[in-house]
């Protein structure tokens, strides 16, 4: 299975290198693409990539612009 995956952040700025997760855009194998907002899904968020994470059958492929 692959898992094609993107995340969103705030801003980064001096002093805020570690800025909070906005967002988890995901795509399973050619399915529809799917937008979790991290402050209602948080809890999902760590569900699924703690599964993904943990699944030596899935490969992750991350997408940066």
């Amino acid at each position: 299975m692959f898992i094609f995956l993107d995340t969103e952040t705030d801003k980064f700025a001096p002093g805020y290198m570690e800025p909070e997760l906005a967002c988890l855009q995901y795509a399973v194998n050619d399915g529809p693409v799917r937008i979790l907002p991290a402050g209602v899904a948080a809890d999902k968020i760590e569900e699924l990539l703690g599964k993904w994470l943990s699944d030596n059958q899935t490969v992750l492929v991350g997408h940066n612009r």
